[in-house]
């Protein structure tokens, strides 16, 4: 039987729910890549094939990936969803030690240090807004990742872990 070598293909195709699969043939395969395409992926979905060095490096956002023609897109909605996960991540704990340092405050009757960390924790919850306000003026995944990455208050969350 005859041996391919896909080392560097990947076969692009709509998942079904707005996004896209990715499939990653086997190095050394039996099959050859029309009949993987017929074995693995639904029939009726749109399907290209790309070289690996096509796809974007960054999956940070890799759930709101979509598929275009003849490559990966992106939906900046659901970049902007996922990035705000991620803000939120990282303001959890944070959100939790202002209440901690609420209750100190207040067991100590320190008003000013209440008010104090009541201002911290309202910036705290506002700063998803932050995301919402953004303008995304980049079209490709790489762009709309680097511009999404950068929003990021740095003030109130520390320093940007992406």
């Amino acid at each position: 039987m005859a041996t391919y070598d896909y080392e560097n293909k990947r076969v692009i195709f709509d998942n079904g729910e707005g996004g896209v699969s990715i499939l990653v043939p086997s190095p050394n395969c039996e099959l050859s890549l029309e009949q993987i395409i017929d074995k693995d992926i639904p029939v009726g979905r749109s399907k290209d094939t790309l070289e690996a060095s096509e796809l974007p490096n960054d999956r940070t956002y890799r759930n709101a990936w979509t598929k275009g023609d003849r490559q990966v897109g992106i939906n900046v909605e659901k970049a902007k969803a996922l990035h705000k996960d991620k803000i939120r991540a990282v303001r959890d704990p944070l959100l939790a030690a202002e209440d901690v340092a609420y209750m100190r405050a207040d067991e100590a009757g320190n008003n000013s240090e209440k008010q104090a960390v009541r201002a911290r924790k309202q910036a705290l919850r506002d700063v998803t807004n932050i995301v919402d306000n953004a303008t995304i003026t980049a079209t490709d995944v790489n762009g709309v990742t680097a511009e999404l990455k950068a929003v990021w208050d740095a003030d109130v969350l520390g320093d940007n872990p992406l």
